[in-house]
């Protein structure tokens, strides 16, 4: 997205798939300083209402890293993490 887009709670954008070689489905996504892929640097992503799980440890997040699990936990989205593909 760049920065004249906005998106809304409940509005998708992107969907999660398991295609290629992987063991289970995910999200790619990246924030950049600039407009090319490869000569802009990487932005971290703030997020609200997340649980991070690592290493047997569970803590509230702002930022995620690799390896980790997350959880939404802001209350009455609970039903998207049970949710299937129509």
């Amino acid at each position: 997205m760049n920065t004249t887009l906005r998106s809304s709670i409940m509005k998708a954008i992107a969907q999660c798939g398991n295609s290629g070689n992987t063991s289970e489905p995910h999200v790619h996504f990246q924030l950049n300083d600039g407009k090319s892929f490869f000569a802009s640097a990487g932005l971290p992503a703030r997020f609200k209402n997340v649980l991070a799980t690592e290493n047997g440890k569970t803590h509230a997040a702002e930022y995620i890293s690799k390896g980790q699990f997350v959880k939404n936990i802001q209350p009455g989205l609970d039903f998207l993490h049970n949710r299937t593909q129509d």
